[in-house]
């Protein structure tokens, strides 16, 4: 299993002395971003690889239920980008 690495998304304010950390739950493991604007106003889809996550005693990414192999999506709405 590959180490896992940290992974770090910051909010910046205009007049802020440094950007703010956004949190996410300690066992998120980022997989892809998907990012939208439209009329200066962004939503970011940050999507997690729950397959190491353990789901009935065994990894997700290998459980025999497909629907138990999963990714969690977080959303970040309504971003100035202007």
């Amino acid at each position: 299993m590959a180490a896992k690495r940290a992974f770090n998304v910051e909010r910046a304010e205009r007049h802020a002395a440094r950007p703010a950390p956004i949190r996410f739950p300690s066992d998120t493991t980022p997989e892809g971003l998907i990012a939208i604007e439209h009329n200066g106003v962004a939503d970011i889809l940050i999507l997690s690889d729950d397959g190491t996550q353990l789901v009935d005693g065994q990894p997700a990414k290998g459980h025999p239920d497909p629907a138990r192999r999963t990714f969690r999506g977080f959303l970040l709405s309504g971003l100035k980008t202007q």
